[in-house]
């Protein structure tokens, strides 16, 4: 450990290292001589070389030459200066031994490393583990909690912002039988408004039979109006019929029997007056018979006319005139008729309206009434089914708050979960996979399942339900994104009663299981610009690189596709094993994630990339290594995540695919979004990029994402091809990292 941090170029590093050094291996002496101060640094050599894992002659033989002659003049100035035993002195000697070892590790790298790679088959934390051939079981192994797959979760349903407190509730963990009592949760809030609440129904239920008795007042009122009027009418028409048929007839035979009797009157009047005219010439008659008789005649003249006259008025005014009149009353009735319709249908209408308005009042009031009593029985809560009971109380703040929220005197609002009565003969596990796994996950998967409370017990259970869309990030890692799965024990149910809601247990879920493939650890390969290696200690006690092919892959082994023979022995933890050939690596392989876009490279996105430094010249010296009060920043190496479609094709304009459309500057630095690419490739804008559209080295992609056969590949092709590629690189990633 101590060689790589000096590699690294962090020497503060090794000075604290070589302090630690003489603090352990060195004697707590005062030196009076040359020889102590002598074999101090000796030991402080063979102490380093220790933690070194060398041996005391290999390390002295290799520090010695180098830090020999520094030393041998630091004596000498110090012997010189003073004849004094100086504790201090040694220590600021053993301080100069750590900067010069460590500016000789870095300065002679190549000597350490190569006295370091011919001893590494002795050294002892070089290990190493033969390819082998056997079954491999693909799993995804992750930690999850035990709950019931049918669980009863009660709820407060007491309505309101303010909520309810908790009076008393059921003791967390108690077993409790099917309509008993669980919760009470405070009703005298609702108790009080319950009691006004019945004033005002009762208000309502008076006025609604006040609108009932008026509506049917109402109604007995508009009838007697209507008949009333329609009789009225009836008599109007009978009127006019009767004076056409008898009054008026009537009346004009009896000027008709006056006219004849009138005539015949006259008739007998003027023969009398003849007669008497022929007595009076004849002496028989006196004057005055003949005056009578004269004065008869011109009265019944008169009575004639007279008669004759009543029938011209009875038949020219009289007639008509009550013909109009009595037609004037029918059509005066008709009309009052529809008049007295219209006025009952109107107060009939104001009626029902009152009517109805007094319903609904009354049903709103009773229906508040019926809530506020459904409330109060709300604030009493059984459980519909025997069970244990567990408190529904979940983490509050987010980061680790263990808080309890249901417990006596707590305020819970309306819908929230106080009480779970979980079915203990019905379990299952609830965990989250990350979004690099979640292709390998579907329903009906195998799964193993350890419980922490119960050591060396295994169950069994099967994968039933993989959450579609991914949970929200929390804090501090918004990006995360997983996805919740429930994986149901299949066990028979005595064995799963005794699992408890609540426990932690892991997961091991079956993806696949290979017969007879080479496999070798995963901590064996280290990834490099997506590609693999390994490191094979051959017979010669050599080490010899191999790439190698990885498929598929647990949290142990992963499958060896080609590299690799069986029996060959590859190293342990490369990175820390053998950091020389880790360091090699990283400089003859370039940081360039592979891509699905043919013979296009792809930078490290992580960071801007920085046009590095001209080298110094002869006259300007490089500027020595600047070291920090604390702690160096050593610059990472680490590979960086891999990169979306579209960046892949965008981000680096000296490899742009040879296409008749350039890419603008916004485009090649827009977003890893695929649809980018996929517009821009899109010539005429019909929705899907054919093979005329796409550039020549990237024609392959079509037989790889064309789904459907249609010789084109449209957006949600294109999505899905861009969504595999990102899954396959991040979990190729996470399996096959190495150390």
């Amino acid at each position: 450990m101590l060689l790589a941090a000096a590699s690294t170029q962090r020497p503060h590093d090794t000075l604290a290292a070589l302090k630690s050094v003489k603090r352990s291996e060195a004697p707590n002496t005062r030196f009076t001589s040359e020889r102590q101060m002598t074999q101090l640094d000796r030991a402080s050599v063979e102490g380093f070389g220790r933690l070194l894992n060398f041996p005391p002659e290999t390390a002295v033989s290799m520090i010695t030459p180098t830090v020999q002659p520094v030393l041998d003049s630091q004596l000498t100035a110090e012997l010189k200066q003073s004849k004094r035993p100086l504790a201090g002195k040694a220590v600021k000697r053993v301080l100069l031994l750590a900067l010069v070892l460590s500016v000789a590790v870095v300065g002679g790298g190549a000597v350490w490393s190569r006295a370091l790679g011919n001893a590494h088959s002795q050294k002892p934390g070089l290990t190493t583990e033969a390819v082998k051939r056997g079954p491999l079981e693909v799993k995804i192994i992750e930690r999850g909690n035990l709950e019931s797959a049918a669980n009863l979760t009660l709820r407060c349903m007491v309505e309101g912002a303010t909520g309810a407190s908790i009076l008393k509730i059921a003791e967390e963990g108690s077993w409790v039988e099917k309509d008993q009592v669980l919760v009470e949760l405070d009703s005298s809030r609702l108790r009080d408004e319950a009691l006004a609440q019945q004033v005002r129904t009762e208000s309502a239920a008076a006025a609604l039979k006040t609108a009932e008795t008026n509506v049917a007042i109402q109604q007995m009122q508009n009838e007697s109006d209507v008949a009333a009027t329609e009789l009225k009418l009836k008599l109007a028409r009978l009127d006019v019929e009767s004076y056409k048929e008898g009054d008026h007839p009537q009346a004009r035979n009896i000027i008709l029997g006056e006219i004849a009797m009138a005539h015949d009157h006259l008739e007998m009047a003027e023969e009398r007056e003849e007669h008497t005219t022929r007595l009076m010439k004849r002496g028989f008659s006196t004057t005055n018979m003949l005056e009578a008789d004269r004065v008869a005649l011109k009265k019944s003249r008169i009575d004639l006319e007279t008669s004759r006259e009543k029938q011209r008025v009875l038949d020219e005014f009289t007639y008509k005139r009550d013909i109009v009149e009595r037609d004037a009353n029918v059509r005066f009735y008709e009309r009052e008729l529809v008049r007295i319709r219209l006025r009952a249908e109107a107060s009939m209408s104001q009626r029902e309206r009152n009517l109805l308005a007094a319903k609904r009042s009354h049903f709103i009031e009773k229906d508040r009434y019926d809530r506020l009593i459904e409330q109060i029985a709300a604030c009493t809560i059984r459980t519909p089914r025997a069970g244990m009971v567990v408190h529904a109380n979940t983490a509050e703040g987010g980061r680790g708050s263990n808080v309890p929220l249901i417990y006596e005197g707590a305020v819970v609002r309306e819908r929230q979960a106080l009480i779970n009565v979980p079915d203990l003969d019905d379990m299952q596990v609830t965990t989250r996979i990350h979004e690099s796994k979640i292709g390998m996950m579907h329903d009906g998967l195998t799964a193993t399942v350890h419980v922490d409370a119960l050591p060396g017990e295994s169950f069994y259970g099967v994968v039933n339900q993989v959450a579609l869309v991914p949970n929200s990030g929390a804090w501090p890692n918004f990006n995360l994104k997983e996805y919740t799965a429930h994986i149901k024990l299949s066990d028979e149910p005595g064995r799963v009663h005794s699992l408890k809601p609540g426990m932690t247990a892991e997961v091991e879920i079956l993806v696949d299981r290979l017969e007879s493939v080479l496999q070798a650890p995963v901590q064996s390969c280290i990834e490099r610009g997506g590609r693999f290696f390994a490191w094979v200690l051959e017979d010669d006690e050599e080490l010899r690189r191999h790439e190698v092919s990885i498929g598929k892959s647990n949290d142990k082994s992963c499958e060896i596709v080609e590299g690799l023979q069986e029996g060959d022995e590859i190293v342990m933890h490369p990175r820390t094993a053998i950091p020389d050939e880790v360091a090699l690596l990283e400089h003859d392989v370039p940081l360039n994630v592979e891509s699905f876009w043919p013979e296009i490279k792809t930078p490290d996105l992580r960071a801007p990339q920085v046009k590095p430094p001209e080298p110094a010249s002869e006259k300007e010296p490089a500027a020595p290594l600047a070291r920090t009060n604390d702690i160096d920043k050593p610059t990472s190496t680490a590979s960086a995540s891999s990169p979306t479609p579209a960046a892949v094709a965008l981000s680096e304009t000296d490899a742009k695919p040879p296409s008749p459309r350039e890419p603008t500057d916004e485009l090649r630095g827009a977003s890893t979004d695929p649809m980018v690419v996929f517009n821009w490739l899109d010539q005429n804008h019909d929705a899907k990029v054919t093979e005329a559209e796409l550039p020549e080295t990237r024609k392959p992609l079509l037989s790889r994402m064309d789904t459907n056969g249609d010789k084109a590949i449209d957006k949600y092709e294109w999505t899905r091809g861009a969504q595999t590629w990102t899954q396959r690189s991040a979990s190729r990633a996470l399996s096959g990292g190495g150390q």
